[in-house]
Order: C-alpha cells, then structure tokens, then sequence
C-alpha cells in the first residue's frame, strides 16, 4: 500500500493517491525546495480559500500553513496539510521555473512536472513550493530554509495524481541543493 521514495535533487515523480492516504515529504539534508502539482489544482482559489479561513473574511494567503488545504478549480479541498515539522514556509506565490530560464543548463521544475503529469506545460497549473517563500515585492527570497530531516505531510481528501519535483535550481531556490524522501502512507 506505502511507497518510500528518495527523489534525487533535479528530479521529479508522479505518486498516486487514494482518499485518505497521506504524503510525508522530507529534507533529508535541508536546504531543498520541492514543488508540487496536481492536474486541476488551483493556486489563486487556494490562497482564497485559505485566507477566508484563516481571517473569516475575503483575504488572500500566500503561504500554506497547518490544516490549510490546496483546492482544485471547483473549490474542492484535494490536499490538506497535517503535519508541518518545520520552520521553513510553504508559498503559494511561485508558479515554478521554467527551462528558459536557465539557458538550456537545467530542467525547470514546470517542465518536469508535466511530463510526470503527463500533461502539457500550458496546461500545468501553478505549483505550491515547501520549505520556500516569496518576498512581498515578489522576490525569491529564502527567509528560513528547512533543516535535516524536516518534514510535512498531507493527506489526500479524494484520489489524486501528485507530481513532486526536487527543484533542480542551484542557484536561487536551493541553498543546499539535495535529496528528498517521499514516503505515501495508510490512512491515519
């Protein structure tokens, strides 16, 4: 039923769900971004959402923090995060870097999540990113980077398709560009 996987830095791997699985995802030596996506999430409704939640009233979030959920374009709560064992934020900013932008040295995040995904990269969604935060002037900053063995999980609230990138970045995102464990899990 569990899967337990190490997804080596600049790689990437689809993980299928069942509801109520649960997805624990760890920074086996810090410093390690890991972008998620799903076919039909949506980032923009998600900070609503959460922000709605959090404040009772129309507020945008821009970080997913404890029992907050990732929705899809209906509303619909697909992933909830459980557990956070760490002091490094979570942004729902960043749509994830592209190929381009690294002039043919790396895979983007975006490229490699859609092939996981198997969809094309227009139709990708934007991607949340653990243990990463953007600036309010919407500068990639790095304010608390996860430290060893620092993990989340979230549980899946239907079946769903996750892909999981360990950002190949080794310039802006990672300040210690390496490995991450991807363990799928039963039910609580």
């Amino acid at each position: 039923m569990g899967e337990d996987v190490v997804l080596a830095h600049g790689t990437t791997r689809a993980f299928k769900l069942t509801k109520g699985q649960r997805l624990r995802i760890t920074t086996l030596e810090g410093g390690q971004v890991v972008d998620l996506c799903f076919k039909d999430f949506n980032q923009s409704l998600s900070r609503d959402l959460n922000g709605i939640q959090r404040f009772d009233f129309p507020k945008l979030v821009s970080t997913l923090d404890l029992d907050m959920a990732l929705y899809d374009g209906a509303g619909e709560a697909v992933l909830t995060l459980i557990e956070n064992h760490t002091e490094a934020p979570h942004d729902l900013l960043f749509p994830g870097c592209r190929s381009d932008i690294y002039e043919g040295e790396l895979d983007g995040c975006r490229d490699m999540l859609a092939s996981a995904l198997d969809i094309s990269l227009a139709s990708l969604p934007p991607t949340t990113t653990f243990f990463m935060f953007v600036d309010e002037d919407m500068a990639l900053t790095i304010h608390k980077t996860a430290e060893k063995d620092d993990y989340v999980v979230l549980r899946a609230e239907r079946d769903v398709t996750v892909g999981l990138s360990a950002c190949p970045d080794r310039h802006w995102c990672n300040p210690n560009p390496s490995d991450i464990k991807v363990e799928v899990l039963g039910p609580e």
